[in-house]
């Protein structure tokens, strides 16, 4: 069969929906043993959410793909979930590999086009209606890297405005750099 690590490229990069619940099945026979039920996945995910010490409460995932829209997380959920597999480098490698590079390819080929350094930042979309959302990682001027998370609900504005603001906040943690206390006070 394909390795995961493809599967997870086109289910990223270009939001395949019916394969990432896809996935969540096939954690759910990994985890539970099969068949793999999208309950059994679900249970799956709010125990990992769990291992990162959010309460049930706190949180929802009623599937696979993002598609519904009872679910919820933050963004500080989400960043926490991308500096989990960040620091396992049994995971991290093929997983940002599977992120669309902004500006080179997949759902974000289009996005900060003729910015310098945007191929430095990783991410993954996420689209409803009055909704957009942009996560992943990226790496400062400095090279220091970064999760990050922006989710924009309840819209007021074209999906298109909201891409831009997006990629505007990207631009301007691609262009980070830290400042030394010393310098900072002279």
């Amino acid at each position: 069969s394909i390795p995961l690590s493809l599967i997870l490229r086109g289910l990223n990069k270009f939001s395949n929906n019916f394969v990432a619940e896809q996935v969540l099945k096939t954690i759910a026979a990994e985890v539970y043993g099969a068949p793999g039920t999208t309950l059994n996945g679900l249970r799956a995910m709010d125990e990992y959410m769990q291992s990162l010490q959010y309460k049930v409460e706190e949180f929802s995932i009623l599937d696979g793909s993002g598609l519904s829209r009872q679910s919820q997380l933050s963004p500080d959920q989400i960043v926490s979930v991308l500096q989990d597999i960040y620091k396992d480098l049994g995971i991290y490698p093929e997983f940002v590999s599977a992120l669309g590079v902004m500006g080179r390819d997949g759902n974000v080929l289009k996005r900060m086009k003729g910015y310098n350094g945007a191929e430095r930042a990783r991410v993954k979309t996420g689209t409803l209606n009055s909704v957009s959302a942009l996560s992943g990682y990226f790496q400062s001027a400095d090279g220091e890297r970064f999760a990050f998370s922006i989710l924009m609900n309840d819209l007021k504005c074209s999906g298109r405005r909201a891409r831009r603001l997006q990629d505007k906040i990207v631009w301007e943690g691609l262009n980070f750099k830290r400042v030394s206390l010393e310098t900072a006070l002279n």
